[in-house]
C-alpha cells in the first residue's frame, strides 16, 4: 500500500520544508537523499527501521533522519492527522548538529502545525520532490 506525503502550509500556502529548504540552504544533493528517504516512506509508511524513522520524539511526532552532504536532516513528521493508517504530514524542518537540533523547539512548531492541520485540513498540500519522479 503506498502512502501519501504531504507537507504543512503556510497562510501563504508555502509548504513548510520549500521554506526551510531556502532559508537554512539545503543542497541539492541532501534534498535528493530526503527524497529517497520519502519515496521509502510512500512505499512502506511507518515500517522503516529506527536508523530511518525515530518516534515518535515527542506527543505524535516523527523525524526522519537523512544523513546527506555532511548534514543531517532531521524533519519531523506526523501520522496522518486526517488519516492516519495512509499518509504522513511533514510539519517542520529541522538540522541536527553535535546532537542537538535547529531549530530547538522543532516539537513544539511540529505539534502546533500538527493542531492547525487538525482544525483547519486545507493547511497542507502535496510534498514535491526536487525532481518529478517521470524526469529522473
Amino acid at each position: 500500500m503506498a502512502w501519501i506525503i504531504y507537507q504543512f502550509s503556510d497562510e501563504r500556502g508555502d509548504g513548510v520544508l520549500d521554506v526551510w529548504f531556502r532559508k537554512a540552504r539545503i543542497q541539492k544533493t541532501a534534498r535528493i537523499r530526503l527524497d529517497q528517504k520519502v519515496d521509502m516512506l510512500a512505499m512502506y509508511g511507518p515500517v522503516l527501521p529506527p536508523q530511518l524513522l525515530a518516534g515518535p520524539v515527542c506527543d505524535h511526532i516523527y523525524k526522519l533522519k537523512v544523513k546527506a552532504s555532511g548534514i543531517q536532516l532531521r524533519p519531523h513528521l506526523c501520522k496522518g492527522p486526517i488519516d492516519n493508517n495512509n499518509e504522513f504530514t511533514f510539519l517542520c524542518g529541522a538540522i541536527e548538529k553535535d546532537d542537538a537540533l535547529d531549530p530547538p523547539d522543532v516539537c513544539e512548531r511540529s505539534q502546533a502545525n500538527r493542531e492547525t492541520i487538525l482544525k483547519d485540513n486545507r493547511r497542507r498540500k502535496s510534498y514535491e520532490r526536487l525532481i518529478p519522479e517521470a524526469q529522473e
